[in-house]
């Protein structure tokens, strides 16, 4: 959250998404972040100080009471610190929505839907390049809930289907130039593409 404290764009897109996940019984998956944010995602919140708890508090829900906030923030907010728990994770939520890439990659990987939110040209081109599913900043911030964010995004699946087979097909070229064995996935994703 300190990442995003002096650009009002992202803060209140991050305040916009909390509001969201709160009233809809989300849960927040952090992406990066030093030992403060570990501790904080690790059931280890106890361990930091007020002053910082109160600024995080500030950051990511300022009209949110601070102890309600604290009490679903302990209780929702996770780190992961390795792919098995972080996919684990998603496949127990419905969605995931957010402005990271890897946040909807590790979606997708966990077979749940992933809208990537384009907060910034470099996130919209990334998200339209790789055809998944996205959402602009505008929109989300219209948004009254969860639901309606989600049905407002962009999404085509056959693009995103035909994108994905062309991209493997060309990593076994690469792979193969080299001399190395693709794996068995990485080639039953590209033959969709010729099936």
């Amino acid at each position: 959250p300190f990442e995003i404290y002096e650009d009002s764009h992202k803060l209140t897109i991050e305040q916009k998404l909390m509001a969201l996940l709160k009233d809809g019984d989300g849960a927040y998956f952090q992406q990066s972040g030093g030992e403060l944010i570990l501790q904080l995602c690790t059931g280890e919140s106890d361990r930091v100080p007020e002053a910082q708890r109160r600024s995080i508090h500030r950051i990511l829900a300022p009209t949110t009471e601070f102890d309600e906030f604290w009490d679903w923030f302990t209780g929702r907010a996770k780190l992961f610190t390795n792919i098995d728990d972080w996919l684990s994770a998603a496949q127990r939520v419905d969605i995931v929505m957010g402005p990271r890439v890897h946040g909807c990659m590790a979606a997708k990987a966990a077979a749940r839907p992933g809208i990537l939110i384009a907060h910034d040209s470099r996130t919209e081109e990334l998200g339209r390049t790789m055809k998944l599913p996205r959402l602009t900043a505008e929109a989300l911030l219209k948004a009254r809930s969860l639901g309606e964010a989600a049905g407002a995004g962009e999404f085509n699946g056959a693009e995103f289907d035909e994108w994905r087979a062309a991209t493997a097909a060309r990593y076994i070229e690469v792979l193969r130039e080299f001399h190395l064995a693709p794996s068995s996935g990485l080639c039953r994703i590209a033959r969709r593409r010729v099936d």
